[in-house]
């Protein structure tokens, strides 16, 4: 086999990783049958462990998805008010 698979080689990466629907929605701000919607409608950036059913995800694979999925949206005139970007700084300036 000679699949490249990302594995986690220290704390950081750990803390990247969302594990379930529940952390994920939540990260996106939705709630899980919402995130169950979006996953059947659009391609995102999440995956299965090995042998189990538990969908995980990135939190950075994921703010890389929706800041392309905004950018999009700003192509086709439909950007919405409140940009991620925007939101992202005012996260940082409310540290």
């Amino acid at each position: 086999m000679s699949e490249n698979r990302e594995v986690p080689t220290g704390r950081s990466e750990t803390l990247d990783l969302l594990h379930g629907a529940g952390a994920i929605a939540a990260f996106m701000n939705m709630s899980a049958p919402q995130f169950y919607h979006l996953r059947a409608r659009a391609k995102q950036p999440t995956f299965k462990l090995p042998g189990g059913s538990t969908i995980c995800a990135r939190r950075t694979k994921l703010t890389a998805w929706l800041v392309e999925c905004e950018a999009k949206a700003r192509q086709q005139g439909k950007a919405p008010l409140t940009t991620l970007s925007n939101l992202n700084r005012d996260v940082e300036g409310s540290r």
